[in-house]
C-alpha cells in the first residue's frame, strides 16, 4: 500500500510541477522585468563587492533564466519569429514613450526628414 501511495504521489508531482513552473513563470517574470530587478542588483554594491561572490552568481542566474524565450502562458518554446515580433513590439513602445516624455526627440527628428 505505501508502495502505491508512494507511486501515486510521484506522478501526481511529476504532473504539478511543470504546471506550477507554468505558473511561476505567468506571473513572476514579467514582475521581475517590470521592477527591473536584475538591473538593480547589478548596480548594488554587493554586487561587485569580494563577499558577494554568492549573490553575483544568482543575479547571473537570474539573468540567465529570465532571458528564456518561452510563452509566460503556456510553457513552450517561442519560435523565432514570436521572438523578433517581441523584440520589435518592446522597441516600438519605447520609441514611443521617448516621443511623448521628450518632446526635442520629435522636433529633432522631424528636422531630418
Amino acid at each position: 500500500m505505501a508502495l502505491l501511495t508512494n507511486l501515486s504521489l510521484h506522478l501526481l508531482m511529476s504532473y504539478l510541477c511543470p504546471l506550477m513552473l507554468v505558473i511561476i513563470c505567468r506571473f513572476l517574470r514579467p514582475l521581475v522585468a517590470d521592477v527591473a530587478v536584475v538591473a538593480k542588483c547589478h548596480l548594488s554594491a554587493l554586487y561587485s563587492h569580494e563577499k558577494g561572490r554568492l549573490f553575483a552568481q544568482l543575479v547571473d542566474l537570474l539573468q540567465f533564466y529570465e532571458g528564456f524565450e518561452i510563452n509566460d502562458h503556456s510553457g513552450t518554446q517561442l519560435g523565432d519569429d514570436d521572438v523578433l515580433q517581441a523584440h520589435y513590439s518592446r522597441f516600438q513602445a519605447f520609441q514611443l514613450l521617448a516621443f511623448k516624455q521628450v518632446p526635442k526627440v520629435s522636433t529633432l527628428l522631424s528636422c531630418l526628414i
